[in-house]
């Protein structure tokens, strides 16, 4: 049965969009509607559209975004002869009295050729303001012969001053043979972020797989990020799989070539289009699913489906990131720090105080996203917390990070309800089971 009720997707459509909700819509499974976060969502199969009046199913829709605007739970109309609804989190909430928010999440990005005594009390001063948030520390060493006794100290003494857990990341490609390096990094709990430019058909560079093993066999763990340009090899499965091998399967990410790449040597002028790198991202998620655990840009686009991409209670992106710049500006962003906008100068941050200072973080992230994010015509900016070049107005196109990143919020939507169905149907079942 192929649904061909068009009027009445448009008039559900309409009804949704006044609500700021999600509608997604299947000529075989039927029509999910979701509220504004993905949260809750009520669900009109093909026979249902095609067995009710169109007036029935909006009122059904509409009652749901009623209820969750008034009390944030739809209630139990099971008994009644409207549509049955799916609500995918009313049932856990009802049993746990007590939900859980997720963190705020940032990472803060600093050029290791910028470490100084202001670097540090810059460090602290925005550690300070976040320490309610998750915070990551990324450190880009661009140098090949960086000081690493300098970058130790500087990691040593903000783990010191903070006495909280703090993940550091080093970003870049290091050839280390040192032991006394090694161990530092292996002590000190580092993740290392390994560029790779994927432009042709040939391999790897040995040295570079070979210097990703060495440290992960040391107990270091190296994720590596490939760039992917226009020209996507054939072979490119084989080749993540062999990376995989290589760093003891500690992860990989993939982005377009101008997108998301800190040296500025590894770009060409070629582009992968919105459609391909879509394509890439779902033949590698199909071919190679044993890796979903840690595959990224996915990564962070299940968690947003699962527990949302805006924090409701500041009004900003769940997922924020900040820029520590040579010149001393701070700047905001939300995946690719070289996209960061003005925040404020080091004086400033030093000289204000803690609250001042996330209560401007707040302020700056809200006037920049949140402005941007009321006028998108996108149904999941609430969900998704938007990209950068989107959300700060800047001409950079974004269609090849919103067309990927909104295929599969619609995939991994489409995969929570339909679990969501199952296992309430197994319930339910099994319950009229016991009861025979």
């Amino acid at each position: 049965m192929i649904i061909e009720n068009n009027d009445v997707i448009n008039e559900l459509a309409i009804l949704t969009k006044q609500h700021n909700g999600i509608l997604l819509f299947s000529h075989n499974r039927g029509i999910v509607v979701f509220d504004s976060m993905g949260e809750k969502f009520v669900s009109l199969t093909k026979e249902e559209i095609f067995s009710y009046p169109n007036s029935d199913l909006c009122n059904r829709v509409g009652k749901f975004f009623d209820a969750v605007v008034s009390c944030g739970a739809v209630e139990d109309e099971s008994s009644s002869n409207l549509l049955p609804i799916i609500d995918g989190n009313s049932e856990s909430q009802q049993q746990n009295t007590t939900v859980v928010t997720p963190s705020q999440k940032i990472q803060i990005c600093i050029d290791q050729s910028r470490i100084s005594a202001v670097t540090e009390q810059t460090l602290n001063k925005l550690l300070d303001a976040f320490s309610e948030c998750d915070v990551r520390l990324r450190l880009f060493i661009n140098s090949a012969s960086p000081s690493w006794v300098k970058i130790f100290d500087f990691v040593n003494a903000i783990r010191k001053q903070q006495k909280r857990a703090l993940r550091v990341d080093f970003e870049g490609c290091l050839y280390i043979t040192a032991t006394s390096v090694l161990d530092q990094i292996c002590l000190l709990g580092i993740v290392i972020n390994w560029p790779i430019l994927i432009s042709s058909e040939n391999e790897i560079d040995g040295k570079v797989v070979e210097a990703i093993n060495n440290y992960a066999m040391y107990g270091i763990p190296v994720l590596i990020a490939l760039y992917i340009g226009n020209h996507i090899p054939s072979n490119i499965v084989e080749m993540i799989d062999n990376l995989m091998i290589a760093n003891l399967y500690s992860g990989f990410s993939i982005y377009p070539e101008n997108y998301y790449c800190q040296n500025s040597s590894l770009l060409s002028n070629s582009k992968c289009s919105s459609q391909r790198f879509t394509e890439l991202l779902a033949r590698i998620y199909k071919v190679l699913p044993h890796y979903d655990v840690n595959f990224s840009p996915l990564l962070e686009i299940a968690d947003v489906v699962s527990y949302g991409g805006w924090n409701k209670s500041h009004n900003i992106p769940r997922f924020m990131g900040v820029r520590v710049a040579h010149d001393g500006s701070i700047g905001i962003f939300r995946q690719n720090p070289n996209r960061s906008q003005i925040w404020c100068q080091s004086d400033w941050l030093l000289s204000a105080s803690t609250e001042n200072v996330w209560e401007e973080f707040l302020k700056k992230c809200s006037l920049v996203f949140t402005e941007n994010a009321k006028s998108s015509l996108c149904q999941y900016v609430n969900l998704c917390g938007g990209v950068d070049s989107v959300c700060s107005g800047t001409k950079i196109d974004a269609s090849v990070e919103c067309e990927s990143r909104s295929f599969f919020i619609e995939s991994f939507l489409w995969q929570k309800a339909l679990l969501d169905y199952h296992v309430k149907n197994s319930a339910t079942e099994e319950n009229n089971e016991s009861v025979a």
